[in-house]
Protein backbone atom coordinates (compact mmCIF):
# COMPACT_ATOMS: atom_id res chain seq x y z
CA UNK A 1 0.00 0.00 0.00
CA UNK A 2 2.94 2.20 0.75
CA UNK A 3 4.45 1.90 -2.45
CA UNK A 4 1.27 2.64 -4.19
CA UNK A 5 0.72 5.52 -2.17
CA UNK A 6 4.27 7.18 -3.54
CA UNK A 7 3.11 6.06 -6.50
CA UNK A 8 0.11 8.30 -6.64
CA UNK A 9 2.31 10.83 -5.44
CA UNK A 10 4.05 11.03 -8.95
CA UNK A 11 0.64 11.17 -10.65
CA UNK A 12 -1.32 14.01 -9.66
CA UNK A 13 -4.69 12.51 -10.82
CA UNK A 14 -4.03 9.48 -8.93
CA UNK A 15 -3.00 11.24 -5.81
CA UNK A 16 -6.58 13.70 -6.10
CA UNK A 17 -8.19 9.97 -6.34
CA UNK A 18 -6.73 8.71 -3.52
CA UNK A 19 -7.47 11.60 -1.34
CA UNK A 20 -11.26 11.41 -2.72
CA UNK A 21 -10.78 8.10 -1.62
CA UNK A 22 -9.46 8.72 1.81
CA UNK A 23 -12.32 11.58 1.90
CA UNK A 24 -14.94 8.88 1.36
CA UNK A 25 -13.90 6.78 3.90
CA UNK A 26 -13.83 9.22 6.16
CA UNK A 27 -17.61 10.07 5.00
CA UNK A 28 -18.00 6.43 5.87
CA UNK A 29 -16.68 6.69 9.44
CA UNK A 30 -18.34 9.93 10.03
CA UNK A 31 -21.74 8.45 9.16
CA UNK A 32 -21.26 5.90 11.32
CA UNK A 33 -20.37 7.89 14.41
CA UNK A 34 -23.68 9.88 13.83
CA UNK A 35 -25.48 6.86 13.08
CA UNK A 36 -23.83 5.51 16.83
CA UNK A 37 -24.78 9.00 18.57
CA UNK A 38 -28.36 8.67 17.38
CA UNK A 39 -29.21 5.44 18.65
CA UNK A 40 -27.39 5.93 21.98
CA UNK A 41 -30.04 8.99 22.41
CA UNK A 42 -32.66 6.60 21.51
CA UNK A 43 -31.61 3.75 24.35
CA UNK A 44 -30.46 6.70 26.75
CA UNK A 45 -33.29 9.33 27.61
CA UNK A 46 -31.36 12.39 28.73
CA UNK A 47 -32.24 16.02 29.77
CA UNK A 48 -32.38 18.48 27.38
CA UNK A 49 -29.15 20.13 28.38
CA UNK A 50 -26.72 16.90 28.32
CA UNK A 51 -28.47 16.19 24.49
CA UNK A 52 -27.48 19.69 23.76
CA UNK A 53 -23.75 18.86 24.94
CA UNK A 54 -23.31 15.67 23.68
CA UNK A 55 -24.21 17.05 20.25
CA UNK A 56 -21.79 19.92 20.65
CA UNK A 57 -18.95 17.07 22.09
CA UNK A 58 -19.95 14.88 19.01
CA UNK A 59 -19.54 17.86 16.39
CA UNK A 60 -16.11 18.88 17.91
CA UNK A 61 -14.69 14.79 17.47
CA UNK A 62 -16.39 14.67 14.03
CA UNK A 63 -14.45 18.07 13.31
CA UNK A 64 -11.44 16.61 15.25
CA UNK A 65 -11.57 13.41 13.02
CA UNK A 66 -12.06 15.67 9.87
CA UNK A 67 -9.29 17.79 10.28
CA UNK A 68 -6.79 14.88 11.59
CA UNK A 69 -7.75 13.16 7.72
CA UNK A 70 -7.22 15.95 6.05
CA UNK A 71 -3.76 17.31 7.52
CA UNK A 72 -2.64 13.49 7.11
CA UNK A 73 -3.90 12.30 3.91
CA UNK A 74 -4.75 15.59 2.13
CA UNK A 75 -1.89 17.10 3.19
CA UNK A 76 -3.87 19.71 4.96
CA UNK A 77 -5.32 20.79 1.61
CA UNK A 78 -9.53 21.15 1.80
CA UNK A 79 -11.32 21.15 -1.56
CA UNK A 80 -14.50 21.23 -2.92
CA UNK A 81 -13.87 17.40 -4.07
CA UNK A 82 -12.97 16.24 -0.35
CA UNK A 83 -16.16 17.78 1.11
CA UNK A 84 -18.06 15.85 -1.17
CA UNK A 85 -16.20 12.77 -0.93
CA UNK A 86 -17.20 13.12 2.75
CA UNK A 87 -20.52 13.74 1.79
CA UNK A 88 -20.77 10.72 -0.65
CA UNK A 89 -19.20 8.83 1.67
CA UNK A 90 -22.09 9.44 4.55
CA UNK A 91 -24.44 9.10 2.15
CA UNK A 92 -23.38 5.64 1.61
CA UNK A 93 -23.30 4.93 5.17
CA UNK A 94 -27.19 5.88 5.32
CA UNK A 95 -27.93 3.99 2.45
CA UNK A 96 -26.04 1.18 2.25
CA UNK A 97 -25.50 0.19 5.88
CA UNK A 98 -25.57 -3.48 6.09
CA UNK A 99 -27.53 -5.41 8.81
CA UNK A 100 -23.88 -6.93 9.92
CA UNK A 101 -23.05 -3.05 10.87
CA UNK A 102 -26.73 -2.24 11.85
CA UNK A 103 -26.43 -4.77 14.70
CA UNK A 104 -23.16 -3.90 15.99
CA UNK A 105 -24.16 -0.22 16.33
CA UNK A 106 -27.23 -1.27 18.01
CA UNK A 107 -25.82 -3.49 20.45
CA UNK A 108 -22.93 -1.10 20.89
CA UNK A 109 -24.91 1.81 21.96
CA UNK A 110 -27.27 -0.65 23.72
CA UNK A 111 -24.57 -2.00 25.91
CA UNK A 112 -22.75 1.66 26.58
CA UNK A 113 -26.83 3.10 27.61
CA UNK A 114 -26.89 0.60 29.86
CA UNK A 115 -23.38 0.63 31.58
CA UNK A 116 -24.17 4.36 31.93
CA UNK A 117 -27.54 3.69 33.42
CA UNK A 118 -25.37 1.34 36.00
CA UNK A 119 -22.96 4.33 36.57
CA UNK A 120 -25.86 6.55 37.39
CA UNK A 121 -27.50 3.97 39.98
CA UNK A 122 -23.90 3.56 41.28
CA UNK A 123 -23.74 7.18 42.06
CA UNK A 124 -27.13 7.08 43.89
CA UNK A 125 -26.05 4.42 45.86
CA UNK A 126 -22.63 6.14 46.85
CA UNK A 127 -24.31 9.20 47.85
CA UNK A 128 -26.56 6.69 50.02
CA UNK A 129 -23.17 5.24 51.16
CA UNK A 130 -21.83 8.74 52.31
CA UNK A 131 -25.33 9.98 53.59
CA UNK A 132 -25.61 7.09 56.15
CA UNK A 133 -23.32 7.12 58.18
CA UNK A 134 -23.51 11.27 58.31
CA UNK A 135 -27.02 10.99 59.27
CA UNK A 136 -25.98 8.45 62.09
CA UNK A 137 -23.70 11.36 63.35
CA UNK A 138 -25.95 14.10 63.23
CA UNK A 139 -28.44 11.63 65.18
CA UNK A 140 -25.89 10.95 67.90
CA UNK A 141 -25.04 14.48 68.14
CA UNK A 142 -28.57 15.48 68.45
CA UNK A 143 -28.45 17.54 65.23
CA UNK A 144 -31.14 17.67 62.44
CA UNK A 145 -30.32 17.24 58.94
Amino acid sequence: MLKWWKMAGEHKLLWQAAEFACSTLLGVLLGAFFHFYNLLLRYLPLPRILVWLGDITVWLAAALMAFIVFLVANRGEVRFFHLLGMLLGAGIYMRYHPAAVEGLVRRSARGLAYRLSNLKKGMHGLGDLIARPMKRLASRLRLRI
